[in-house]
């Protein structure tokens, strides 16, 4: 009797031993993929939780804004032929600000001067897609001023060698001064790679 209960006290052993070495598998073999696809369903819902807290967030400290926004008139395509100049160079530098900086800072890295607000103005219109039609609405011109406006605007900042439309070209602008920055970025990289002190040293 005591030999059989030893035999049965040891099988029990083994298979209290056997069920632990299972759990420890179980617990090292990775995630199924209804657990990950469970995890990222998480994820991606906590994310749009946290936008929406930071919308509402933006709204509720929303704050009344006496300031004109000329800009919004371009967009919408109403006329702007009866501001006066200083209201255009608030149009201006609201376009510098919130509209199209990079088409300013071309100009700086061109170091092109001297241009009319209307020049500018009609510029980042082109820039913004809008076409003939409702470029010359905006602006209170005829076709035929606004093609010469055009063409001279062409001439300065194209240049005579530039092949392609005006509009591609300026349209193009913000591609050509992100290449600018990418190569500024790799050359100081490398600047600071030569410069920098050798571990040996």
């Amino acid at each position: 009797m005591k030999n059989k209960m030893k035999a049965i006290s040891e099988r029990l052993k083994a298979v209290v031993q056997i069920l632990r070495e299972r759990g420890r598998l179980c617990n090292a073999l990775p995630k199924n993929e209804a657990h990950k696809e469970e995890e990222e369903t998480t994820r991606r819902k906590c994310s749009k939780q946290k936008c929406e807290q930071e919308i509402r967030l933006l709204i509720r400290q929303a704050e009344p804004n006496s300031e004109t926004r000329f800009y919004r008139k371009l967009l919408t395509n109403e006329p702007i032929g009866q501001l006066s100049n200083a209201e255009l160079l608030s149009l201006v530098k609201e376009c510098q600000q919130h509209l199209d900086p990079e088409f300013f800072l071309w100009l700086k890295l061109n170091r092109v001067e001297g241009l009319s607000a209307r020049s500018i103005i009609l510029c980042i219109l082109i820039r913004l897609h809008k076409n003939a039609d409702e470029i010359e609405q905006i602006l209170g011109m005829s076709h035929g001023t606004y093609r010469t406006y055009k063409s001279r605007l062409a001439r300065r900042l194209q240049g005579t060698g530039q092949t392609g439309t005006f509009e591609r070209f300026l349209q193009e602008l913000a591609n050509e001064y992100e290449a600018k920055g990418r190569e500024e970025t790799g050359r100081k990289a490398v600047y600071c790679s030569l410069s920098a002190p050798s571990v040996n040293d």
